[in-house]
């Protein structure tokens, strides 16, 4: 009996070091994260500031989010967006910088929105490339959605407030056609009763 237990002991010493060697990647990589600022001014009357980190692959486990107002970084709770994730937090007039960092590879783009009552009040947006284990490059300016808005680049109030015209216009053009094929087929049943 003495000889399996010290069998089964020496196979278990000579396989652990094995199963060590394994697990040693997954814990490195887990430690792995990339970390990028972007630095904006909040303008006058701002009270809370909205961060959207806009990649449908992100999880709240993939990604922390940091702010300051240049008086100490604090963590700012996530939540899942149809995007990304988000978070809103307090702000107020003045520098207004967010810290991205993730553990996975992610091109996001992220958007801080400044805000008074529920208004808008401006917007930055930034494309930030992030891997693990590597050193960021500076965040990328996003241009607004139209090239011929008058918001500059980076800022795009104009473009958020004209959202709704183009769908708007869809939704009237659907109505019309509807309207239309309802007159032809009341037409149509008119004419079969004669």
């Amino acid at each position: 009996m003495e000889f399996w237990s010290a069998a089964v002991l020496a196979a278990g010493l000579a396989i652990a070091p094995i199963g060590a060697a394994h697990d040693a990647p997954a814990a490195v990589a887990a430690a792995a994260e990339a970390s990028a600022s972007i630095a904006v001014t909040a303008p006058a009357g701002t009270t809370e500031a909205w961060i959207d980190i806009d990649d449908t692959a992100l999880t709240l486990s993939d990604v922390r989010l940091e702010v300051t107002d240049g008086s100490g970084w604090r963590s700012v709770p996530l939540s899942a967006t149809a995007f990304g994730v988000g978070a809103v937090t307090g702000a107020a007039e003045g520098s207004f910088e967010a810290r991205v960092t993730s553990t996975v590879a992610t091109d996001a783009d992220v958007a801080i929105s400044f805000a008074a009552a529920g208004e808008l009040l401006d917007e930055s947006s930034v494309r930030l490339d992030l891997v693990p284990g590597e050193i960021a490059p500076s965040p990328t300016p996003v241009a607004p959605a139209d090239p011929d808005d008058s918001a500059t680049a980076g800022s795009s109030r104009d473009a958020l407030t004209n959202t709704g015209i183009p769908a708007l216009s869809i939704a009237a053009l659907a109505l019309l056609v509807a309207a239309a094929g309802a007159i032809l087929v009341a037409v149509r049943r008119q004419a079969v009763k004669r």
